[in-house]
């Protein structure tokens, strides 16, 4: 063989499917050998759940260093619930389920007839915990978790995600604290991407012992909090949520904020998160920014709108899910076009962004964001616009915005009706368009049966318009069009568009037409991958 000096092997592997090196090429020689080992056991992700000790499984081969070694991510997922506890439905919940999982109305009758003789024997009020008659070996597991996180070194992302379900009165496990000091002291100087999700005490016991970690450049937290562990009351709770957030995660976020280039948060719940935004620092070197508030008030978005502007300088991708800003007045209802407005008001904003992504939940002003696209049109390659369905007026003024993004490639819209006017205007404006994804709310539909199946057929008007119609300069590759109350797929419409448009070869972002025609679903994985 000829003699190829390592780096020259391991770049021609990088051209060739992980599959085709595990399965085929695993025995070539060394150079294969160790890059199929570090595909087996480059991602390693341990679940336990203290309900069933049994369910620890951690493979024995990670005791031997050879593989202990190969271990780049660490995925950590950690539930805590008590057996001294059981939870019930209240009987509310259990009448709704009970409603949809009836597959048709003759189970519907049957449950209304035997109710009286089943209510008895169903919750009355709200949920409650009652006792049973062990507990659970918390401590001895987590010991198990330690001592193999001990053995593995070279960890570069971690993930940890903890769901608390016990009772007030027991302490969180003791071993907590030895298995976060374990994990810094093993990798936290090379490790890059953090990711925190669960409960929210679990990560004071996390920030009390002051990590350090100089390497890091990627932090997601998604914090919750369950009822077994904050005070009784709302007053009492929110306290707590206030010291948990402001005492612990914003001390911690802004330990590594000069260093990070990828923050995404997620808060969602009943909890304030104003305070929370306006005590965050500067993150002058962030690249990819993600924030979602599901639920969460921001009564007071002067935070948010500060901590934005600052990032929107640097920023190459921004994501913003803000489910609720303030009241329901009119005037919090423009808190995130004011937002977007402000940071487009400086030249110097946006200027880096490659990829928008919005979900407004409520009215936006379309000038606000076709500001932000002008804003950033020499880099803008994707933009996507979600849960707020687009008039007509509106698609014309974003897409208008578009055409002076000379390498934008990439749309995703949801919007109120889809037309051939609609199309046309895409082809005419954006010809150099390869991806597209349209969500349409309106339209005169029709009903067949097939199948033993009801397929509606959103769109009547765009199917026959299409025929005869070519777009043969398009340069589309990927289309992914449905109706936003139906999950399967038109194949009359979608086998339209190949007929309309030759340059596509893929539908709903799969990398082929066939996958998503045989199920007949419109695959649930993001577009934009």
């Amino acid at each position: 063989m000829i003699n190829i000096p390592p780096e020259i092997w391991l770049d021609i592997a990088s051209f060739i499917p992980n599959e085709v090196i595990y399965g085929q090429l695993l025995r070539v020689n060394r150079v294969f050998l160790h890059l199929g080992l570090n595909i087996q056991w480059g991602k390693v992700r341990i679940v336990w759940e203290s309900r069933r000790p049994n369910s620890l499984r951690i493979p024995e081969r990670l005791r031997d260093p050879f593989i202990a070694k190969r271990v780049e991510r660490l995925d950590l997922v950690l539930n805590f619930n008590n057996e001294n506890f059981k939870f019930q439905m209240p009987k509310q919940h259990d009448e709704q389920m009970a409603q949809r999982v009836a597959p048709n109305r003759l189970h519907q009758t049957i449950a209304r007839a035997f109710k009286p003789f089943r209510s008895g024997r169903q919750l009355q009020g709200p949920s409650k915990w009652e006792p049973a008659t062990t507990s659970s070996p918390f401590d001895d597991s987590l010991e198990t978790i330690i001592d193999c996180i001990a053995t593995l070194p070279h960890v570069a992302e971690f993930t940890v995600d903890t769901w608390i379900a016990m009772d007030k009165a027991l302490p969180l496990p003791n071993k907590l604290d030895f298995l976060f000091a374990t994990s810094w002291s093993c990798f936290s100087a090379n490790l890059r991407f953090l990711s925190l999700e669960g409960e929210l005490p679990v990560y004071q016991r996390m920030a009390l012992l002051k990590p350090t970690f100089n390497s890091l450049k990627g932090l997601q937290i998604s914090p919750s909090y369950s009822p077994a562990h904050l005070p009784d009351g709302q007053d009492g709770a929110l306290l707590q949520l206030d010291d948990l957030l402001l005492d612990t995660l914003v001390p911690f976020i802004n330990s590594v904020s000069p260093q990070l280039e990828t923050l995404g948060l997620k808060l969602w719940g009943f909890y304030d998160v104003s305070d929370f935004f306006k005590q965050l620092s500067e993150c002058p070197a962030l690249n990819n920014l993600d924030i979602h508030l599901f639920g969460a008030p921001l009564r007071d978005p002067s935070g948010l709108r500060k901590f934005l502007f600052h990032a929107s300088h640097t920023l190459h991708k921004l994501e913003l899910y803000l489910s609720s800003i303030g009241d329901e007045s009119s005037q919090s209802r423009q808190a995130l076009s004011e937002l977007i407005l402000e940071c487009a008001s400086d030249r110097a904003c946006f200027s880096r962004l490659r990829s928008l992504n919005i979900y407004p939940t409520r009215p936006i002003r379309i000038d606000a964001l076709v500001a932000s696209i002008k804003q950033s049109s020499r880099t803008l390659t994707e933009l996507t616009i979600s849960r707020y369905l687009c008039s007509p007026h509106e698609t014309e003024m974003i897409v208008d915005a578009l055409s002076e993004c000379p390498d934008f490639s990439c749309l995703s819209l949801d919007i109120k009706t889809l037309n051939i006017s609609l199309l046309d205007y895409l082809d005419m404006k954006l010809p150099g368009l390869q991806r597209l994804n349209i969500v349409y709310g309106l339209g005169r539909s029709k009903i067949d049966v097939f199948d033993n199946w009801l397929i509606r057929t959103p769109n009547v008007d765009l199917l026959q318009d299409l025929w005869g119609r070519c777009y043969s300069e398009w340069k589309l590759n990927d289309i992914a069009i449905y109706h936003a109350k139906q999950s399967r797929i038109d194949v009359q419409l979608m086998l339209a568009f190949v007929d309309s448009i030759p340059s596509i070869k893929s539908f709903f972002g799969e990398g082929n037409m066939m996958q998503p025609l045989v199920t007949g679903f419109r695959s649930n994985s993001n577009f934009f991958v």
